[in-house]
C-alpha cells in the first residue's frame, strides 16, 4: 500500500489520495485471491496458466486455451 501511495503522490495531493482512492479502493476493491483466479482459469479449460508479472498489489496473469 505504502508503494502504491508512493506512486499515486506524483500526481495527486496527499488528500485526494486518502479521500478519495483510498477510500474508493477499500469500498470497492474486493478481489477474490490470486490462488483461487488461476484455479478457476484451470477449472475453465486453460492450460500453462502462470502469472506473467507482478509489482506489489497489482498482477498481470494468464493462460493458454
Amino acid at each position: 500500500m505504502n508503494q502504491w501511495k508512493a506512486f499515486m503522490r506524483k500526481q495527486l495531493s496527499e488528500d485526494e489520495i486518502e479521500n478519495k482512492c483510498i477510500s474508493k479502493y477499500y469500498e470497492e476493491d474486493r478481489p477474490a485471491k490470486m490462488l483461487e483466479q488461476l484455479s478457476w482459469l484451470t477449472e475453465i479449460g486453460f492450460c500453462e496458466v502462470d502469472i506473467l508479472w507482478k509489482y506489489y498489489n497489482f498482477a498481470v496473469y494468464g493462460g493458454r486455451k
